[in-house]
């Protein structure tokens, strides 16, 4: 993206919950280069001509969410980034995280939803405090009281 328009794209992530690594928020990367790109016929280029190849100072972004905040994310990316067509990837990390198990075990604190994912994504994105009664890898769509899943 243009470099002038990465902060507020970038504050758009972290509103949707990317950037959270353990106890840290609002947490990426982000490397200067030069894009460039030809508009076709019916384009309308934020910068440069169309039918003309245009070179852009740009600003590339990367951040960290869990997948069940792809879509949100995406979606906020996509609002937020000024070009009719963005470029992004997402990619699968394979790390080992410490705040995730190879399964899940959990009660409900009182007062909860007896539906895991919002308390657990909530949690994950930092409106919740972290909890030692629920730990888990991802969320679980059935409804759940109280719950433990194993995995080896």
């Amino acid at each position: 993206m243009p470099a002038a328009q990465a902060a507020a794209v970038q504050d758009a992530l972290f509103a949707a919950g990317a950037g959270h690594i353990g106890n840290y928020s609002e947490c990426s990367f982000s490397h200067a280069g030069t894009g460039t790109f030809k508009g076709g016929a019916g384009t309308n280029p934020f910068v440069g001509e169309p039918g003309e190849r245009h070179g852009e100072a740009e600003v590339k972004l990367e951040v960290i969410f869990p997948a069940q905040l792809e879509g949100v994310v995406t979606a906020a990316l996509l609002k937020a980034h000024p070009y009719e067509e963005v470029a992004f990837d997402v990619v699968k990390l394979e790390n080992r995280w410490q705040e995730v198990g190879s399964g899940l075990i959990g009660e409900l604190p009182l007062g909860k939803p007896d539906n895991l994912v919002p308390v657990i994504t909530q949690t994950a994105i930092g409106k919740l405090p972290k909890s030692d009664r629920v730990r888990h890898p991802l969320p679980h769509p059935r409804r759940t009281h109280a719950s433990a899943i194993i995995s080896m």
